[in-house]
């Protein structure tokens, strides 16, 4: 199992590094906070402190993170092969008269490469999406920009292992891809609000194997990462608010 905190104050010292040379004006050690509070922290002394804990103790999303940065990476590339990385604003005009260079070279597109959209990708696993999220940018990086159905395959793969860690990796990624469309669907109804990656992934195994009672590791994961009250129908992989639910007539 990789020591997440190590990699969390590693992924924060790069971001951090990131920001401090778009915006000089910061120093470095605010950046460090900034970045710190992002992902939920009160600042990046807490985030020390919390380097103290044993692995065991994290949530799989931070022991793993190494291992789904990969994956991620992998999985845009395989993207790539059948859509171009480039987004489009939603405020720029749509043309069928000018090539694919000429669109490139147009304000309003941006083109990523594949380590800058696995980076958004995997960042995205710490928010809650809200009214004044991107939802157009979320909707087309988790729509087009990375192969979902590829996050699952490799998951499905690491559930044939009889090793403990490989079985709960393989949950974990098989949730990532879920979790994923989930977003993009949120994001597509312009629903404007999403749980993190965390909070979901024990929703999602409640919802999907809440009657799996011979897998010690799902009885595991269930036990560690319970939940007060349902919040997807059964079997549902796809999470949206109660209010919107019963707005749209779902339950």
């Amino acid at each position: 199992m990789l020591n997440n905190k190590q990699n969390l104050v590693s992924h924060v010292k790069k971001q951090a590094k990131l920001l401090s040379k778009s915006e000089p004006d910061k120093c470095y050690n605010d950046c460090l906070n900034i970045i710190a509070k992002q992902l939920g922290y009160q600042d990046y002394h807490n985030i020390l402190q919390k380097n103290k804990l044993s692995v065991e103790q994290a949530h799989p999303l931070e022991s793993y993170s190494l291992y789904i940065k990969t994956v991620l990476l992998r999985c845009v590339d395989e993207s790539q092969h059948y859509h171009d990385l480039s987004y489009e604003e939603p405020e720029f005009p749509e043309s069928l008269y000018i090539t694919q260079i000429e669109r490139n070279n147009l304000p309003g597109i941006h083109k990523f490469s594949k380590e800058e959209i696995a980076e958004e990708l995997f960042s995205l696993l710490f928010f809650q999406i809200n009214t004044k999220s991107d939802l157009h940018k979320i909707e087309w990086l988790t729509r087009w920009a990375v192969y979902k159905d590829g996050i699952k395959d490799i998951g499905y793969n690491l559930l044939k292992s009889d090793k403990t860690n490989d079985c709960e990796l393989g949950y974990l990624l098989v949730s990532l891809g879920h979790y994923y469309r989930s977003l993009m669907d949120n994001c597509s109804y312009k629903i404007g609000e999403h749980i993190d990656f965390k909070s979901y992934f024990g929703y999602w195994l409640h919802s999907v194997y809440s009657n799996d009672e011979s897998n010690p590791t799902i009885k595991s994961l269930r036990l560690n990462f319970s939940v007060a009250s349902p919040e997807l129908i059964n079997s549902a992989t796809s999470w949206a608010p109660k209010w919107w639910l019963k707005q749209a007539g779902r339950i």
